[in-house]
């Protein structure tokens, strides 16, 4: 468990914040969308999060999931996942392996460095090889 002593004052001051909102969810995503608290990327992101949609269907609000993580690790894995994530279902491995490739030459290209990480990540991940 991280103490207030890792944290930065803006990380302290964010939790703070965040469990203001305790219980109440609806208030405080009211509250990011009000204020434009995100970025496009990220907004983007979470709407066309399949992971996302596809527990939206699965439950209600009210009725969603407790989700326990074994290490700070996985949880970060989790909701970086929920944030950044690839439809690869259906599609044809050639198609994706190009198109892959070609969004991160992309990153590469305007200096989009740690989407470029991420990509090159989940490309690991997902045994899908960079092209020569």
């Amino acid at each position: 468990m991280m103490s207030n002593r890792d944290l930065s004052q803006y990380e302290r001051n964010l939790v703070c914040f965040l469990r203001l909102f305790q219980n109440r969810p609806h208030h405080l995503a009211k509250y990011f969308v009000d204020n434009n608290c995100f970025n496009e990327g990220f907004i983007e992101n979470i709407s066309k999060s399949k992971k996302l949609i596809d527990i939206g269907e699965k439950y209600e609000i009210g009725e969603l999931p407790n989700i326990y993580f074994t290490n700070f690790k996985e949880m970060l894995k989790f909701y970086e996942n929920l944030s950044y994530e690839y439809n690869v279902e259906g599609l044809d491995e050639n198609k994706l392996r190009q198109e892959l490739n070609d969004k991160l030459d992309d990153y590469l290209k305007l200096e989009k460095y740690e989407e470029a990480i991420k990509l090159r990540d989940f490309m690991i991940q997902n045994n899908i090889k960079r092209k020569n």
